[in-house]
Formats: structure tokens, C-alpha cells, sequence
């Protein structure tokens, strides 16, 4: 994509780095290790079992909390977020395989492990078909639980992070495009095509045309016929993969109204 900024006779100065200054970044950070402050739920009607994986995973560095029905777990998780959660299907109130469904309504990205002694082809099936992280057998193998646990944890960290970037990268494009918008300078957008994907007020007021005038237009119609093949020429080089000469320069050039008025400008370029 590639931002134009276009200045006017009256306005002889091109847009600076201001924008992409006042934007500010954000910087995301994974920690070192994925056990620490990340909270498990253990479902499971068998107190011994409910404080043997307590005791053990909060040896590990989690953070556990324990239910011993399926109406309690899903109390649990509608008033905080885990990390992961380790279900029995055996409960004395719901079915487990109800209460991943629900939890999975709850929250998409929790990784669940169905931990069972009632291991049969239906429930295999049945949980992994409804998004269960994974399916372990009473008695469980420590170290099997351990490091299942700590992948699904992993996972479910990368998902989080996914989320928080992608609402970053969104509240910087409004905060983007709310500063454009209010810049005295003609602002446009164009892909890599040199199709105007974007422009701001100032650039309706210079050239004539609306908004919805020029989206999905080439830039080629804000400049004279004369120019245009050389234009044009310039696009498809940058297509092929030759370098912009013309990227972070100022260069002065004419421009074209929609009356047909021609006018001066000087253009900034960046990519």
C-alpha cells in the first residue's frame, strides 16, 4: 500500500512524520515460561483426584482452581478466564461432554483435556469432535499430563496474543485514519496496483471528487492526460519488483480537478 501526501499552493508544506509518530506502538512479549500466573480448572466429582492434580500442577507454577460438578465449572469460567481446563466426563450432575460445549461457547480458544476412566469409542470420539484439546485415561501418566498441559497452555497463550495484536492493529488504524482525516494536507491511499483505496477531506476539497468518486479508481485520474502513461509505466515497474526511487522524496508536479482545472502540487510519497 502506498500513502500520498499532496500540498497545494495554499499549503506549501507536505504532511511530515507526524502521523506515524502520534500513533505510538505497542509491543507484545511472550513470557518465558507459560506455567507462570496461568490458571487451570480441574473438573473432576473425585476429591482425591481434584487435589492430586492441584497439588501437582500447583507444584508445576499454575495457578488451579478445582470444581466438582459441571454447574460449578461452568460458574467458574463464566466469571474468569483459564489457561487451560482438565474435565472427567463422569460428573454427578451433567454430562462432560455438555459442559465442553458449553465451555467452548464460553470461550473458543480454551484448550480442554478430557481426563477419564469411562474411556470409550463414543466419548473418544465425542469430545475431540466437540474441540477437546485432547483425551488422557484414568490412571494418568504424570509426565504425559504434565507436558499435554503445558502445550495446551502454550497454545492458548499464542491465541490471546493473536487477539491483543489484532485489537492493537485495529484501535492504530482507527487512530490513523482519525488523524488523516483532520490533516490540512490531501492524504490518499493506493495499492499496489495504484488504485485509491483510501483519501481523506483535504484531498476532496483539492481535487473535486468525492470519497466514493474515487475509491477503487486509479490515480492516474488526479493527474493530466500527459503524465498518465508515464505513470502508469512507474506502476508496473513496482509490480515487477523495481525499486521506488521516488519514496520518501518531495517532488512537484501538476494535478487535475474534476472540472479539468489544472494546479500545482507537490507530492510526498511513502510506502
Amino acid at each position: 500500500m502506498g500513502c500520498s501526501s499532496v500540498s497545494g499552493p495554499s499549503q506549501p508544506r507536505p504532511l511530515g512524520t507526524g502521523i506515524a509518530d502520534s500513533l505510538g506502538t505497542r509491543c507484545f512479549t511472550s513470557q518465558s515460561d507459560p506455567t507462570v500466573h496461568t490458571a487451570v480448572l480441574i473438573v473432576d466429582d473425585d476429591r482425591d483426584i481434584r487435589e492430586s492434580l492441584t497439588d501437582m500442577l500447583r507444584h508445576e507454577g499454575y495457578v488451579v482452581e478445582s470444581a466438582g460438578s459441571g454447574n460449578e465449572a461452568l460458574s467458574q469460567a463464566k466469571q474468569r478466564q483459564y489457561g487451560a481446563a482438565i474435565l472427567d466426563i463422569q460428573l454427578p450432575d451433567l454430562n462432560g461432554l455438555s459442559v465442553l460445549k458449553v465451555l467452548m461457547e464460553l470461550d473458543a480458544s480454551l484448550p480442554v483435556i478430557i481426563l477419564t476412566g469411562n474411556a470409550t469409542s463414543e466419548n473418544t470420539i465425542g469430545s475431540l469432535a466437540k474441540g477437546a484439546f485432547a483425551y488422557l485415561t484414568k490412571p494418568y501418566n504424570t509426565q504425559e499430563l504434565k507436558a499435554v498441559i503445558r502445550r495446551a497452555v502454550s497454545v492458548k497463550g499464542l491465541a490471546v496474543r493473536a487477539e491483543h495484536v489484532e485489537q492493537a492493529l485495529h484501535a492504530s488504524e482507527e487512530r490513523f485514519r482519525a488523524l488523516v482525516e483532520s490533516a490540512t494536507d490531501a492524504i490518499v491511499l493506493a495499492d499496489h496496483c495504484g488504485h485509491i483505496i483510501w483519501w481523506n477531506g483535504a484531498a476532496e476539497r483539492m481535487f473535486g471528487y468525492s470519497k466514493r468518486e474515487t475509491l477503487g479508481q486509479s490515480l492516474a485520474m488526479l493527474m493530466p492526460e500527459r503524465f498518465r502513461s508515464a505513470h502508469n509505466a512507474g506502476i508496473t515497474r513496482l509490480a515487477e519488483g523495481a525499486a521506488a526511487k521516488m519514496i520518501g522524496n518531495t517532488v512537484e508536479l501538476v494535478g487535475l480537478t474534476k472540472a479539468g482545472n489544472e494546479f500545482p502540487i507537490e507530492l510526498s510519497l511513502a510506502s
